[in-house]
């Protein structure tokens, strides 16, 4: 590699890991919540910053894929 080397990491809200923040991170965390997926990364997940993947967590990634809110 050359001197520019960029490593990406998984954007804010990506749970899947596929790079890109949509629907199917949105299914995914409301999975989680009712105890139907895997483990998902909290860290990742975490958008209200009280370390617990809840509801609110749900509502504020929907609000950003649909464009209601600018940022996670």
């Amino acid at each position: 590699m050359g001197a520019y080397e960029f490593v990406f990491e998984n954007p804010l809200g990506d749970l899947n890991n596929d790079k890109k923040v949509d629907l199917n991170d949105a299914i995914l965390i409301i999975q989680s919540i009712h105890g139907n997926a895997p483990d998902i990364n909290v860290s990742n997940a975490d958008f209200t910053n009280d370390n617990t993947v809840n509801i609110f967590d749900a509502v504020k990634l929907i609000q950003y894929i649909v464009k209601n809110i600018d940022a996670l």
